[in-house]
């Protein structure tokens, strides 16, 4: 999602460190959403693929992996965005008070799925599954207009289920082939598609914002933002 040479991946060395704490977790929430919703879109692409009962995936736990794991990295950005140091000089467009208005969905099916044992008799009494329902538009075509709607609906089935078609009402986002993704719990729909574009308008802001003053003549030179290390283990003869 980041170039290697993004403000982001290269912290001056002096940079106050509860800074540089919140937004390194920044950071992980950004990647961690970007890589999630593009797995997904690219797999509910191919999943549109499977016409026929027998191409199809015995089951969906892959795509609910990371249609949650989206959900996680969103709601855990927009709690350190509002949490991190000096948050109260962001601009209006961008403040914690703006995107919580935005995004509030992500935090209420999060919410859904993080107590769904306390909030069971709720999410039954729905008739909603306990992962959610997923839907999006497939889209082969933008002209002429070739797009498909989706829906899936893990577990139990009872005898009537009551659904409702993923119909895009405005401008559709496409990504991957895949448009219009949402996700319900409960009695909460996200418009993950939506958040995701959000979510990238927002990371290109934290650049922007970011690099004047890391480019500063009182900022020290770059350092790197992670580390993967590895150890030989050398184990003592063992004798018999």
């Amino acid at each position: 999602m980041f170039k290697p040479d993004s403000p982001i991946l290269n912290f001056p060395a002096n940079l106050n460190r509860r800074q540089a704490f919140f937004l390194d977790g920044m950071r992980h929430a950004f990647e961690i959403a970007h890589l999630a919703f593009n797995r997904l879109t690219t797999n509910l692409a191919d999943l549109a693929k499977s016409d026929s009962e027998g191409d199809r995936p015995k089951g969906y736990a892959k795509y609910y992996l990371d249609a949650w794991a989206f959900v996680d990295a969103i709601d855990r950005l927009l709690a350190l965005w509002k949490m991190q140091p000096n948050a109260d000089s962001i601009p209006k467009d961008w403040s914690s008070s703006n995107l919580k208005s935005e995004l509030g969905t992500i935090r209420d099916i999060r919410n859904v799925s993080d107590h769904l044992a306390q909030r069971a008799e709720q999410v039954i009494s729905s008739g909603t599954a306990a992962l959610g329902e997923l839907s999006w538009v497939n889209v082969t075509s933008i002209e002429p207009p070739i797009m498909k709607s989706y829906l899936i609906r893990p577990g139990f089935l009872t005898p009537s289920i009551r659904g409702q078609l993923n119909i895009p009402k405005k401008e559709i986002i496409v990504l991957n082939g895949s448009a219009n993704v949402l996700l319900k719990a409960h009695t909460y729909t996200a418009d993950l598609s939506s958040a995701y574009v959000r979510m990238v308008d927002l990371a290109r802001y934290v650049e922007f914002s970011i690099k004047p003053l890391f480019s500063s003549a009182e900022a020290s030179k770059p350092i790197g933002g992670d580390l993967f290390a590895s150890c030989e283990l050398v184990f003592p003869e063992t004798t018999k």
